[in-house]
C-alpha cells in the first residue's frame, strides 16, 4: 500500500458542497502507526471560505453551559444544592 504524505483532496460536505483542500501526513519515527493531517484551502477560494463558515459554526456551539445558560430568556437557573444535615 502506497501511503501519500502530502496532496490536494476534493471532500463533498453534506451542505456546503464541494470542498477543495490541500494536505499533509506528519509521522514520528517513535509512532509510526499515528499519523497527523492537516487539510488547507487555498486563501481567497470557496474553499477557504466554506472552511471560515464551519469554523464560526463550531464556535458558536461549543459555548460554555454558563454562556448558553445566560443568553437563554425566560428560564430560571437551577436552585443551588441544599446542605443535608446530620
Amino acid at each position: 500500500m502506497r501511503v501519500h504524505t502530502a496532496g490536494k483532496k476534493t471532500i463533498r460536505h453534506p451542505v456546503l458542497g464541494k470542498l477543495t483542500v490541500a494536505f499533509e501526513a506528519l509521522t514520528l519515527d517513535s509512532t509510526p502507526d499515528i499519523r497527523i493531517v492537516t487539510y488547507l484551502a487555498e486563501p481567497d477560494t470557496a474553499s477557504a471560505d466554506a472552511l471560515d463558515l464551519l469554523r464560526s459554526w463550531l464556535a458558536t456551539t461549543s459555548a460554555t453551559p454558563t454562556a448558553q445558560a445566560s443568553s437563554t430568556a425566560g428560564e430560571e437557573e437551577p436552585a443551588p444544592p441544599q446542605k443535608l444535615g446530620r
